[in-house]
């Protein structure tokens, strides 16, 4: 299941479970995300208030890049997740011969 689309309770037991993903990186980006959405809320509460008609037009530009970054930042739950799962198959490769630990640092390097 992709991080990004699990539940909060899922989220964070993946989070708990001692896995390599869900991991600080995806976390941040979904806190980020989440940062992002309440900026969305308080634009929402703005827009339409005849007390706030003069900014109307600005807020909803504000509004439009908010719900960008909101998107942008809950998919780089999963791209930090799919990283981190190729360089923990990279740590995973044999390290002992000096044949191996080159290949095997060869390919953290490409990472």
């Amino acid at each position: 299941m992709a991080t990004a689309t699990m539940t909060t309770t899922e989220f964070l037991d993946a989070l708990a479970a001692g896995e390599p993903t869900p991991g600080g990186g995806g976390a941040a980006a979904l806190t980020a995300s989440e940062a992002a959405a309440l900026l969305s809320m308080v634009i929402q509460f703005t827009v339409g208030k005849k007390k706030y008609a003069d900014v109307e037009e600005e807020m909803r530009g504000y509004l439009a890049r908010t719900e960008v970054l909101r998107r942008e930042l809950l998919a780089e739950v999963d791209t930090d997740a799919a990283a981190f799962q190729g360089v923990a198959a990279t740590y995973g490769m044999p390290k002992e011969t000096d044949a191996e630990k080159a290949a095997r640092t060869a390919a953290l390097q490409a990472r």
